[in-house]
Parts: structure tokens; C-alpha cells; sequence
């Protein structure tokens, strides 16, 4: 009975500031929506695509791929770490006329491989849509003759290029908006609570009810707060 209770005093308490809980989610929706949109800048992600073949023949290659596709798998691996080293990175920026640092080039760079394959994905982010689309597209033109220097067998062979992304893939603003109006519904439901628990007035008959266990017949008005207003 006092759980029963103690949620439809919440309830109340809700109701009581219902217009204040409405207009704190909305600013806090609207505060986070204009800060992902106005002052974060976007990042615009580009991937490219590789396939590592650990054989130079398309005999030894079927051979190779039967027998032992987890040396060709760690061999993909290996190559994530070759196509970021420091050789390949200057080749690109000289290439490309980057104003990066390599270390600011590497933190861009991404490079994953699909679980039990042998293909790379190349992802680079920055906020330049068609930087980040060069980027990607010369380290798959770079990594053939990158791969043959330091492996010597085997070849790596292009699967997809990298296209200009034309939406930018940070900041989430929907996500943003989200959490947003989430903290703002948080925050106006504690204060509309607290702002009950400070409050010692007592203003409905159903307060007098509550401390005393007296039923309340009727209400006697305060006619000296009356004849104030009036007079206000």
C-alpha cells in the first residue's frame, strides 16, 4: 500500500510540473542538437578495399588457400601494420601534397581485416570528404609494390575504391538529440522532485489527510490573504 502510494505521490509530483519537465527536455534537446551541429566538426569516413593473395601463381594460390588459409589470414594482418609504416605514409603525403604530420596521418588511417579472410579494408577519416577519398585510393595504389618489397610473395589486388563520402559519418546528431532530451527529462524530473521535498507548505486538504489521518470535511479561507490580493 505505501509502494501504491509513494508512486502516485511521484506521479503527482510530475504532473504539478509537467509544463517546467516539457520545456527542460526540449532546451536540452535543442542545446545538444546546435552543439552537434554548430560547433563540432564533421568527419567524413572513405574505404577502400584489398584482396591478399599469398602466392604469385593461381596454381600455388588455390594450393595455398585449400591448405592453409590461416597463414593467409595472419598474412593479412601483417599487412594492416605494413601499409601504415612510416615508408608508406611519406610516399602518400608526398604524393598526395598532405600539410599532415605522419603521426596525424597514421591516427586518421584505419586499416581492419574481415574475420578468417584476406581482405583489407582501408578507412580513412578526416574532414575533408575528397582527402579522405585520396588517402584511401593511394595507399591501395601504393600497397602492391609496398607488399612485394617487404614480403616478396604473394600480390595484393584491388577489390573496391574509395568513393567521396557525401554525408559525414561524426558527429551522430540524431544520437546527440537523443541523449540530449534524455538528460533533460533526468534533470527537470529531479528537480521537479526536489523542488516537493523543500517545499513544507501545506496546500491540498489530502496533505492534512496524509500527516493526521483525519478525514477533512471542509477548508476555512484565509480571508486576511484575500483582502490583500484584493487591495494588490
Amino acid at each position: 500500500m505505501g509502494q501504491e502510494f509513494t508512486i502516485k505521490a511521484v506521479v503527482g509530483m510530475l504532473r504539478l510540473h509537467l509544463k517546467m519537465i516539457i520545456v527542460l527536455t526540449l532546451v536540452f534537446g535543442f542545446a545538444a542538437y546546435a552543439y552537434a551541429t554548430l560547433f563540432i566538426t564533421p568527419l567524413y569516413s572513405a574505404t577502400a578495399s584489398v584482396f591478399i593473395q599469398n602466392s604469385n601463381s593461381k596454381d600455388d594460390y588455390d594450393k595455398t588457400y585449400t591448405a592453409d588459409l590461416t597463414a593467409a589470414t595472419y598474412l593479412a594482418k601483417n599487412c594492416a601494420i605494413i601499409f601504415k609504416d612510416n615508408h608508406m605514409l611519406s610516399q602518400t603525403k608526398e604524393q598526395l601534397n598532405l600539410p599532415y604530420s605522419l603521426k596525424y596521418l597514421s591516427s586518421i588511417i584505419a586499416i581492419t581485416s574481415e574475420p578468417s579472410t584476406q581482405v583489407l579494408y582501408i578507412t580513412v577519416t578526416c574532414s575533408d570528404p575528397q582527402t579522405a577519398a585520396d588517402i584511401a585510393n593511394k595507399i591501395i595504389e601504393l600497397a602492391p609494390n609496398e607488399f612485394k618489397n617487404i614480403i616478396e610473395v604473394g600480390n595484393v589486388k584491388k577489390i573496391d575504391s574509395a568513393t567521396v563520402p557525401t554525408s559525414s559519418s561524426y558527429p551522430n546528431v540524431k544520437k546527440y538529440t537523443f541523449f540530449g532530451l534524455a538528460a533533460g527529462v533526468f534533470v527537470s524530473v529531479l528537480l521537479s522532485m526536489f523542488l516537493e521535498i523543500i517545499d513544507t507548505s501545506v496546500k491540498p486538504h489530502d496533505d492534512l489527510f496524509e500527516m493526521y489521518a483525519i478525514p477533512v470535511f471542509a477548508e476555512i479561507l484565509d480571508f486576511e490573504q484575500l483582502n490583500e490580493e484584493d487591495t494588490v
